[in-house]
């Protein structure tokens, strides 16, 4: 078997319909109806029947478990109606739980989630807060990418981040985060507790204030340039008129 992906968090499923498209080789625009090119006048009939039955040959079942849960069950039924028409209903497991009761079936390699960021949907804090304790206890190790557009709510996961990937979407930065989820310490190893709120808080304002410091980096840099060179004309000034003084 390969690995397994998780959203325990999953909405409409738009990321695990993705990534079983990907796992099964779906070429993109396989799924929908042929397109207006086929209508016009020099265009090949032959050629896109032939390329669409070598696509649906290219396709292979998926080789690891893909995992979907949401606490709403409006939001699984319509996620189940999407994968249905994405034609990947059968790879993709879904459930309808609360993240804090949630309990994959399978333990996750990657987790792939975009929670709750108190714009359309309420109740991040908490959401954040409930993810990072599921991660913990069900997740380890793994590999965890969450989306965030408000990076108020990514400390509740008491997790520090270990990249970012700016996004910007309908006019809002996101932030694609990567968290290395470790496995507890082993006995004797020391402490197997999450770091304090108050550690990982302080090293989050650090690297928002790099990434502040990375922005500012080519502002800085032009900032510098200009108070040299009046720095250099004012040097100039001062050993030029002492001279005229004299003459």
């Amino acid at each position: 078997g390969g690995a397994t992906l998780c959203d325990p968090m999953c909405g409409s499923a738009t990321l695990p319909i993705e990534a079983a498209l990907i796992a099964t080789d779906t070429a993109p625009g396989l799924i929908r109806a042929p397109p207006p090119l086929r209508r016009w006048a020099d265009a090949d009939a032959t050629l896109w029947p032939r390329l669409v039955d070598e696509a649906r040959a290219a396709r292979r079942p998926a080789r690891g478990a893909i995992l979907a849960n949401d606490v709403h069950p409006a939001a699984i039924a319509l996620a189940r109606r999407d994968a249905q028409a994405a034609g990947v209903a059968d790879c993709i497991e879904f459930s309808n739980d609360d993240v804090r009761d949630y309990e994959p079936p399978t333990a996750p390699s990657f987790v792939v989630s975009n929670p709750p960021w108190d714009k359309r949907i309420e109740g991040g804090e908490e959401s954040w807060r409930e993810l990072g304790l599921f991660l913990k206890r069900h997740c380890a190790p793994s590999t965890a990418w969450l989306l965030s557009g408000n990076k108020e709510l990514t400390r509740h996961l008491r997790m520090r981040g270990e990249s970012k990937l700016p996004i910007e979407h309908a006019g809002t930065d996101l932030r694609f985060i990567r968290y290395d989820v470790l496995p507890p310490r082993p006995e004797g190893g020391g402490s197997a507790l999450p770091p304090p709120p108050a550690a990982v808080e302080a090293v989050e304002v650090v690297e928002e204030v790099e990434e502040e410091v990375a922005s500012a980096a080519p502002a800085a840099a032009e900032l510098t340039e200009a108070a040299a060179e009046r720095l250099t004309v004012a040097a100039a000034e001062r050993l030029t008129v002492p001279a005229l003084k004299e003459r």
